[in-house]
């Protein structure tokens, strides 16, 4: 490449910086979802309180929302809590898609520790836009120092239409 070319090259690749982080742009915001309550929550069979290191309860077993119109944004909160005598910790939660496509936003974790007693959620949103429609399973994938139950899933179901 001459001279003159890598000078025009490097004058179009500035002018794209600068309209790229130009201060007039607006960054398109991410949609805050509007809690859909789900039509159907399975609870979980309370544990007791359990002596020996950290257990993991939830609350739900699963959450279904039966049929949800597309570009309608959904909201899974799951309500937990250690009702063992030791300390839990939990890591980060994994969603992985069992039926459908497009997995849901990462999901948020209140706290990683729990002391005996202490409660928490996990929280995720999705929706699905035209051409996604059908049903939809992820899992929940919750993983923790539980001693009994090192791995507890929790499904989320929807069924996107039109």
């Amino acid at each position: 490449m001459n001279k003159t070319g890598a000078l025009l090259a490097a004058i179009f690749a500035l002018a794209l910086l600068a309209i790229a982080c130009s201060p007039s742009r607006k960054a398109t915001p991410t949609p805050t979802p509007t809690p859909l309550k789900p039509n159907s929550v399975v609870l979980a069979t309370p544990l007791p309180p359990f002596k020996g290191g950290p257990r993991l309860a939830s609350q739900e077993a699963s959450l279904d929302f039966g049929q949800v119109n597309y570009n309608v944004w959904v909201e899974a909160i799951l309500h937990l809590q250690n009702v063992g005598d030791a300390p839990l910790v939990l890591q980060e939660p994994l969603v992985r898609v069992e039926e459908g496509c497009c997995p849901p936003l990462n999901p948020e974790l209140g706290t990683t520790t729990l002391e005996p007693g202490e409660s928490t959620f996990v929280r995720t949103s999705f929706t699905m836009a035209e051409g996604m429609g059908g049903k939809h399973v992820f899992g929940v994938l919750l993983r923790s120092n539980d001693p009994v139950e090192p791995e507890k899933r929790i499904e989320i179901r929807a069924d996107f239409v039109p």
